[in-house]
């Protein structure tokens, strides 16, 4: 806003025009200098505040970062302790499965020694019979009999550390009725 003005020597309004003029520009020149003075305090505000705000906003990414770095340890910790988890979990399942093929072995190695052992005194029952058939014809054919009465263990005795003992007769039992019952009982005993 730049005015020209023209000053005229001699003449007098013209001179005091021209100061009212340049008065007036003046202060307007003022108003306008104190207007970009607010406006520069305005600005300068403004901008101090915006510092203070990105001052906080460091702040607080600094914070942030410092966090996320904690957090990502700790993850990594974690992650780590999973993995260590998951490793023992797998052994420990192969022990399991080990153990338990193990088991598996020794029950079948218990089942099959007990049967040989059941078979076995099978057969030592056969053979016991077969003595008791002969002794019993050989006295059958002798014509001997005994004065008394046999002594022999029942099979409810079998096992019960010999809490009684039965007294057969020839006439009420034979020695050989108790023979099925006996295996029956070491049968129990060996499942047992």
């Amino acid at each position: 806003m730049a005015t020209v003005v023209l000053i005229v020597e001699g003449d007098p309004m013209c001179a005091k025009i021209s100061l009212l003029y340049a008065v007036n520009s003046f202060q307007s020149a003022l108003s306008g200098r104190r207007k970009l003075e607010v406006d520069l305090q305005t600005l300068l505000q403004e901008h101090e505040e915006l510092q203070a705000e990105l001052r906080g906003s460091t702040d607080k990414a600094k914070k942030a970062s410092c966090e996320l770095a904690r957090v990502g340890e700790e993850l990594r910790l974690e992650q780590e302790h999973s993995l260590h988890l998951e490793r023992v979990k797998k052994g420990l399942e192969a022990q399991v499965k080990e153990m338990s093929s193990r088991l598996d072995e020794a029950e079948q190695t218990v089942l099959k020694g007990g049967k040989k052992i059941i078979q076995k005194l099978e057969g030592k029952v056969k053979e016991l019979e077969m003595e008791l058939d002969s002794e019993q014809k050989r006295h059958a054919e002798t014509g001997y009999s005994t004065p008394h009465p046999r002594l022999v263990r029942s099979p409810s005795s079998v096992g019960s550390e010999g809490q009684g003992e039965k007294i057969l007769n020839d006439d009420n039992e034979s020695v050989s009725s108790l023979i099925p019952a006996y295996l029956d009982s070491l049968k129990k005993l060996m499942i047992d």
